[in-house]
């Protein structure tokens, strides 16, 4: 027995091939199948060509009947000189073969001298016919037809022997395999002729590309779905050929496309019937061209869009009557991130915005001139400031600003100039330093505040204690009360102490500082603390070489706060000095708000 692949003889009822291992009753099958095939095709090339040959051979006969119908020209009477030319031309156009015939006829017509003499004025040879040449006996116009009929049949025969090569490629057949849907047959048929064989893939790649090409054209039209075209694409991914990738991915990529179109055109729909017309253009944005949905969702989003619009224009013109233009102008710029290129939604969203400027404008306006008779000018700042972060830099709110700025300006001087003049530069800097939140590069302010800073006193909690004893600052954060129950804050406060117990035993509290001389004026408050006992004490300042400069009243737990003002000009240093008034009790006092003026 021969194997049907390799030709080579292998015994009976083997069932694979020994040498190339192929499965002998298949290929056995597959060639029968071939043959009869191309069988078939040959009888109906012959058929083709017999057809064609009919009207020739009709053709032929008629001429034949014609030429034997003519009368016997021994016996013919009528001037034939008419056609002598046409046939001298037409033996001449004759093969060789032909014209050889035609002077022997002749010689041997002329050996007969009665019937040449009678008959020669009207004689004119005409062109035998050779019996054994078919061509001969045919016209120029049936040869060409009869020319033009083997060219047929020719290129029929050999068209059809194209076709069965075309039509039985292992490419087809595997590619009729995908197209029909049968994928584990392509994925055996695959193995089997390309990976076992070790075939050539070239042919087979421009194939399966001209299929995905196909498979893409019929999901995009809705021929097929996309779950049969990706179980297509993963069957020819499953053959693993290299030179697929790329073509599989984009394919992937489109159906994927045509996946999500109909999903979104779906789901565009379901909103588009509830009449929750914004979600449904959302969805029908989202359906990609090219798809077999994208045009019906453009017109259904077109209805869509004019339904939401009428929708969101009622809603807006319902808010602008109640003068919420804020409002009407939030729905309108959110239809309008929808739709960002409606000229509707644009015209209606310009109006809005001009007339709530105007509105909070006005407002803004009113507001500020409230504040400003109140004198509350940093709110009247605030206010318009607000207003220009809401609608932009406009002329009415920036002149009423500036205006208000000029304003609050003049005020912070005067009004710190005001504390200076009473020595109340915490006062002074408060006023400056909550101008300059509001205005912080307002030159005027800066100036005043720098002006201050240069003739301001020092603290005395800002200078060094040399020396003490009985004597410190309050720094913790507590409660510290005189004995009238005003309270002082820690800081810029210090507590003196003095003790006698009225048998020449006790101290008295002290603390020195260093002045340099930079100094003329010592300021602040002296107050008994809660904490003292009843008694009397009193509270000395001395200056260089113990010179007395400050001696205080008696104090006692009926004394309120007292302001004292020491001259202490060119002066080195100071020693205050506590001391109880001959009595048996321990006292406290406070040195409140202290300062140094130069």
């Amino acid at each position: 027995m021969i194997c049907p692949g390799c030709k080579a003889n292998v015994p009976d009822g083997s069932a694979f091939c020994g040498i190339c291992g192929c499965n002998i009753a298949q290929a056995l099958a597959e060639q029968a199948a071939l043959e009869q095939t191309a069988q078939e095709q040959a009888a109906q090339a012959e058929e083709i060509v017999e057809q064609a040959a009919e009207p020739a051979e009709e053709a032929v006969e008629e001429a034949v009947q014609e030429v034997q119908e003519q009368p016997d020209l021994g016996e013919c009477t009528v001037d034939l000189s008419q056609y002598t030319e046409f046939a001298e031309q037409t033996v001449e156009q004759q093969p060789e073969e032909t014209q050889v015939i035609v002077p022997a006829q002749t010689q041997e017509m002329e050996a007969q001298p009665d019937f040449a003499q009678e008959y020669q004025p009207y004689y004119a040879p005409a062109a035998p016919v050779q019996k054994e040449n078919f061509l001969a006996k045919l016209t120029k116009k049936q040869k060409i037809l009869f020319a033009s009929i083997a060219a047929a049949l020719i290129i029929a025969i050999a068209g059809a022997l194209i076709l069965i090569n075309v039509i039985f490629t292992p490419e087809k057949k595997l590619v009729d395999y995908l197209a029909d849907g049968s994928f584990d047959e392509a994925l055996d048929y695959y193995s089997d002729t390309y990976i076992d064989d070790e075939r050539d893939t070239d042919k087979l790649v421009e194939a399966l590309n001209k299929r995905i090409e196909t498979l893409k054209t019929d999901c995009g039209s809705g021929a097929i779905t996309c779950d049969r075209a990706t179980e297509e694409l993963d069957t020819i991914d499953a053959m693993d050929i290299p030179e697929m990738d790329d073509t599989i991915y984009s394919a992937r990529e489109f159906v994927g496309n045509v996946r999500m179109s109909e999903e979104n055109y779906n789901q565009g729909n379901t909103y588009f019937e509830a009449e929750e017309y914004k979600t449904a253009i959302e969805y029908y944005k989202l359906v990609v061209e090219g798809t077999p949905y994208y045009d019906d969702a453009q017109e259904k989003m077109k209805t869509a869009t004019e339904n939401y619009k009428t929708d969101i224009f009622a809603r807006a013109d319902a808010c602008a009557e109640k003068e919420d233009y804020k409002q009407a102008i939030e729905i309108l710029e959110e239809s309008g991130e929808l739709l960002p290129e409606d000229e509707e939604i644009a015209e209606k969203l310009d109006d809005y915005k001009k007339k709530y400027t105007d509105k909070v404008c006005t407002d803004a306006v009113a507001n500020a001139d409230s504040k400003i008779a109140a004198e509350d000018y940093a709110e009247a700042i605030r206010i318009l400031d607000e207003a220009i972060v809401e609608v932009g830099e406009d002329s009415r709110l920036t002149s009423k600003k500036s205006d208000t700025q000029t304003k609050y300006e003049n005020y912070v001087i005067a009004k710190a100039d005001s504390y200076v003049a009473q020595n109340n530069y915490s006062g002074a800097f408060s006023v400056i330093n909550e101008a300059l939140v509001i205005m912080p590069d307002n030159k005027k302010i800066l100036d005043k505040k720098e002006q201050i800073e240069a003739t301001m006193p020092m603290g005395l909690d800002d200078l060094k204690v040399s020396e003490c004893d009985h004597f410190e600052q309050v720094t913790d954060l507590v409660v510290t009360h005189d004995v009238v129950g005003e309270v002082y804050s820690p800081g810029n406060l210090f507590i003196i102490s003095a003790y006698d117990d009225g048998w020449g035993g006790g101290y008295s509290g002290y603390g020195k500082f260093f002045l340099s001389g930079s100094y003329t004026t010592l300021s602040g408050y002296i107050a008994v603390a809660d904490t003292s006992d009843v008694g009397e004490c009193v509270l000395t300042v001395y200056g260089d070489d113990d010179k007395i400069l400050y001696t205080s009243p008696v104090l006692s737990r009926t004394t309120s706060k007292i302001k004292v003002d020491i001259p202490v000009s060119g002066v080195q240093w100071i020693n205050v000095k506590l001391t109880v008034n001959g009595s048996s009790s321990d006292m406290d006092v406070l040195l409140s708000e202290f300062y140094l003026y130069k």
